[in-house]
Order: structure tokens, then C-alpha cells, then sequence
């Protein structure tokens, strides 16, 4: 009796089938992952330039919105524009992301900064920031 001690091919393939579909599982879950990461950085960024906007209301400096540079077309995060006066320049976003909007009501005190990571609406995630808290949503 001569018996071979080895693997089938159906054996064989059901495995490599098992190993194919936990890794598609993982790749999912690291996609998912990467934009919470790139979320977060982009709310940190935004909460971060809050403190200065707050100061440049209280000491009634001239505004200066910030205006995406999106020369190269991929949307770097850069902007145009400094915080105020002339204070720093906005802070470089996350790739992907661009400002969008910034307004300070000087008489009620208001300050509101939209960024978002795309520029289709409803398909793009986008930080909305005032003194209170900043909101996550969709463009």
C-alpha cells in the first residue's frame, strides 16, 4: 500500500480561496482607515487655526478668507490668504482636501470655516468649524 501524503487540488484551492477573501477584507478595512486618518487631520488642522482666528476678532484685524490653490488640480490643501493681517498663512491640509469658505462676523462674533476633501456635493466628506465645535458632514 503505497499512499502519496500530500494535498488535493481541491484542498489547495479552497484554501488559496479562504486567503484570498480574508485579505480583501483587510484591504477594505485599511481603505477605511486611511480616510478616518485624513478626516481626523483635516479637523485637527481646522480646530487648530481656530484659537487664531478668535484673536484676530478680538483685536479687529483685517480678515483674510483663504482661497484653495488647487494649481496642479489635485486639491494639496494649500491656500492663499494668511490668518490674519499679516499674520502666518493657512495651514496645509491633508491631500485631497481644500478650503472652502472661511467668515467672521466681527458685531455677533461668529467665526465659521468650511473645508472638505472633494468637490462633488454629497459625495465628499466636509469639516464645518465655529468657536463652539467643529461638524462632520457632507459637500
Amino acid at each position: 500500500m503505497n499512499r502519496n501524503k500530500g494535498f488535493t487540488l481541491i484542498e489547495l484551492l479552497v484554501v488559496i480561496a479562504i486567503i484570498g477573501i480574508l485579505s480583501s477584507v483587510v484591504l477594505s478595512s485599511l481603505s477605511t482607515a486611511r480616510t478616518k486618518a485624513q478626516l481626523a487631520a483635516a479637523q485637527s488642522t481646522v480646530g487648530g487655526l481656530l484659537p487664531s482666528l478668535i484673536i484676530c476678532l478680538d483685536e479687529t484685524t483685517a480678515f483674510t478668507a483663504p482661497v484653495a490653490a488647487t494649481a496642479d488640480g489635485k486639491g494639496t490643501g494649500n491656500a492663499t490668504g494668511v490668518v490674519c493681517g499679516a499674520g502666518t498663512p493657512y495651514p496645509k491640509l491633508p491631500n485631497g482636501w481644500l478650503y472652502r469658505s472661511a467668515t467672521m462676523d466681527k458685531p455677533t462674533g461668529v467665526i465659521s470655516l468650511v473645508v472638505s476633501n472633494g468637490t462633488t456635493a454629497n459625495t465628499s466628506d466636509k469639516i464645518t468649524c465655529d468657536q463652539n465645535s467643529c461638524v462632520t458632514g457632507k459637500y
